[in-house]
């Protein structure tokens, strides 16, 4: 009887989990050598090439903060980087759509209005910033991101457990209280401590190679299409080994 109640219990938690609880995020990486946008949990990664039409925000800039034309390749199962020139910085958004919660637990890609027997519903969005090389001055707010990670210093660390400190904004405003996920693909349930009041946050660089520090950030929707709106934000770099 109590192995059974274990089990009634855990499938009441699966289905009661949320895309706010294991939200996914977008993050550029290296694949085959050329960098392409990734949609995934952690490590776990998703198809991203059906959700071509829904990627926007698309732009880069060189170490002086001078705009440089780019889109992306989609090719069968990835989304490449088409840039002219050499991005020190890049950035796009993903529209992931309307999700809502039916009175069975179970997980439509429909606005509230469109879903019977509605729970709860929300409105995704995914951010992704990625810092190619050291620049020669502070990253500048990306247009059209609601919620953006950005590092303090333009140069990048150089060694794993390096401090690093990073401010959050939320329409171009600080953001204090939120935790963020310092490595999001190895251990994406790890929390920082929250943003202070100017939305600074510290952290030790977790790996000598891609670290993906990810966020997200719920407010109430304006619409009846959804009861929230959650904005999930990452800032990406890639630490080579060190030298020997």
């Amino acid at each position: 009887m109590k192995t059974i109640l274990n089990i009634a219990a855990i499938l009441i938690a699966a289905l009661s989990l949320t895309p706010s609880a294991h939200a996914h995020g977008i993050w550029f990486a290296q694949r085959a050598g050329e960098l392409a946008l990734v949609y995934g949990d952690g490590a776990e990664e998703g198809p991203i090439v059906p959700k071509f039409d829904r990627v926007g925000g698309v732009q880069a800039v060189d170490e002086n903060g001078q705009a440089i034309a780019v889109n992306l390749l989609k090719t069968d199962h990835l989304l490449l980087v088409d840039a002219d020139g050499d991005p020190a910085l890049l950035g796009a958004t993903l529209d992931n759509g309307y999700f809502s919660q039916r009175a069975d637990g179970k997980w439509k890609n429909t606005p509230k209005s469109q879903t019977p027997d509605v729970r709860k519903s929300g409105r995704y969005y995914k951010h992704a910033i990625h810092q190619v090389r050291d620049l020669a001055q502070a990253i500048q707010p990306l247009a059209g991101q609601a919620l953006q990670i950005l590092p303090v210093n333009p140069r990048l660390p150089t060694r794993k457990g390096e401090t690093m400190t990073l401010r959050v904004l939320l329409d171009g405003k600080p953001l204090a209280g939120l935790k963020l996920a310092p490595d999001f693909v190895n251990d994406p349930e790890q929390r920082t401590a929250p943003t202070d009041a100017k939305g600074i946050v510290r952290i030790k660089v977790a790996n000598q190679g891609l670290n993906v520090i990810y966020a997200t950030h719920e407010v109430p929707a304006t619409t009846e299409d959804a009861d929230i709106v959650q904005h999930a934000a990452s800032f990406s770099f890639l630490l080579k080994p060190p030298a020997h």
